[in-house]
């Protein structure tokens, strides 16, 4: 688990680069192939729907990985459960799964605003 916060953050990247090609790809074809008056805007919330899915299950899976490293890194060193070690993970994932709850919650409000049934 040395590398695997870096790893998560480039994905993160990585999807939002992809997401914003495809956006941009989108509005130039509406806006050169289809002459129509009205083109509509992006629509951010599948992005948002991504985002907070991915950081909640990053954040649960970190989080719960940490745990189970934890356990048995202390079982390995001694037979008593001494539950000390690098906690740095469990709080990353625990964050990520505050950001997962905000990008929801985001996803939520921009559904409101545009009249749509939020759908989970």
């Amino acid at each position: 688990m040395e590398n695997s916060t870096a790893l998560f953050v480039k994905i993160i990247i990585a999807i939002i680069v992809i997401y914003g090609v495809v956006l941009i790809i989108n509005f130039l074809k509406d806006k050169f192939i289809n002459k129509e008056g009205d083109t509509k805007n992006a629509d951010y919330l599948d992005l948002f729907t991504i985002l907070s899915k991915l950081f909640l299950f990053g954040g649960v899976g970190f989080a719960v990985g940490n745990i189970f490293q934890v356990i048995f890194e202390s079982g390995n060193r001694n037979h008593g459960m001494n539950i000390g070690g690098e906690w740095q993970h469990f709080f990353f994932g625990v964050v990520l799964v505050a950001i997962g709850f905000a990008f929801k919650s985001i996803k939520e409000e921009l559904g409101k605003d545009k009249g749509q049934p939020k759908n989970e």
